[in-house]
Formats: structure tokens, C-alpha cells, sequence
């Protein structure tokens, strides 16, 4: 709710302003089966990195980063692969 969310936008800004932390937000989550998991992808990505190659992905997060079968990977160099 609204007051919650103020109360934590407050603590987060005297974290910042105690150079705990840089440039908090609050992120829309919601409860998938016990678990809270952002909303958004963006944060999705950030909350569960890293994000350099899918290989890296979190074996114990269902479908982290995994790439669907039709895509290819593509290395630094610009080369699939």
C-alpha cells in the first residue's frame, strides 16, 4: 500500500544518504508459489544475474535466462555459434 511504500522509500533514501546503497527504487514484485519475483523483466534480469551468457543462469530458478530453442548463441566477437 501507499504508506508502506513511503515508509520504505524512506529507509531507502537514509541508506543512500549513509552511502549504503546508490540510487534505491522500489520494484513491483508479485507471490508465485510461495516465492516473491519481479514484475518486470528489467528487474527480473536484475534481481537473478548475471546477465553476460545464458550458460551463467541460475540452476535453481526455473527457466533463468534460458534461451529457447530457436535462438543461437552469439559471442562477443559478433560470431554465432
Amino acid at each position: 500500500d501507499a504508506d508502506e511504500a513511503k515508509l520504505l522509500e524512506d529507509i531507502a533514501k537514509a541508506a543512500e544518504k549513509a552511502r549504503m546503497v546508490v540510487g534505491p527504487y522500489l520494484v513491483e514484485v508479485t507471490d508465485v508459489e510461495g516465492a516473491v519475483t519481479p514484475v518486470r523483466y528489467r528487474e527480473r534480469l536484475r534481481a537473478y544475474g548475471p546477465s553476460v551468457h545464458p550458460e551463467f543462469g541460475r540452476d535453481d530458478v526455473p527457466d533463468h535466462l534460458r534461451m529457447g530453442s530457436e535462438a543461437e548463441y552469439v559471442h562477443m566477437n559478433g560470431v554465432a555459434g
